[in-house]
């Protein structure tokens, strides 16, 4: 086994995601991802939900694989019953089409962010009326703003049912 076979795979804490996240077009590959789904180049199954024995909580599975880049992944996010608070975690684990290998382990607690920022984004630039403008919910006009859209929108409602409990 070469040095470098033993440097995969990669792991990418939560710092070194926040110090990535500048340098990476998060529009771009949310573009391309949705183009390869609607080409049958990409595919993303629904997520799955696995309770854990015992009632001690459960994890969700989220699969996916892109042709293009050669690459399928698994995002899993545990929720763990402790005595007191829950844990709530999320890992992206990254893997090569090509020979079958681990390529990432990632934290992906701020990448889950970026992507429903991202996202959202998207469907604004894709599906917003021209007259849209920028609604009152804090936190999305936050995560709307990390990725603001192409075109500029006169109305922008977020509507979130915990967003709405959370914020009063």
């Amino acid at each position: 086994m070469s040095k470098t076979d033993k440097a995969i795979p990669l792991i990418v804490d939560e710092e070194t995601v926040r110090q990535a996240l500048p340098h990476l077009d998060v529009r771009a590959a949310l573009t391309e991802m949705f183009r390869g789904l609607a080409k049958d180049a990409a595919v993303q199954p629904p997520q799955t939900l696995t309770l854990f024995p015992g009632g001690a909580g459960d994890f969700i599975a989220y699969l996916g694989a892109m042709a293009h880049a050669q690459v399928f992944g698994a995002k899993l996010s545990p929720y763990i019953v402790t005595a007191s608070k829950p844990i709530i975690t999320a890992w992206t684990a990254l893997m090569s089409m090509r020979n079958g290998q681990p390529l990432m382990w990632c934290d992906a607690g701020l990448l889950t962010i970026e992507r429903t920022a991202g996202t959202t984004a998207l469907a604004v630039d894709q599906l917003a009326p021209p007259e849209a403008r920028p609604g009152d919910c804090r936190r999305g006009r936050r995560r709307a703003g990390s990725h603001p859209p192409s075109r500029v929108a006169e109305t922008l409602d977020f509507h979130s049912g915990f967003l709405a409990r959370s914020e009063g």
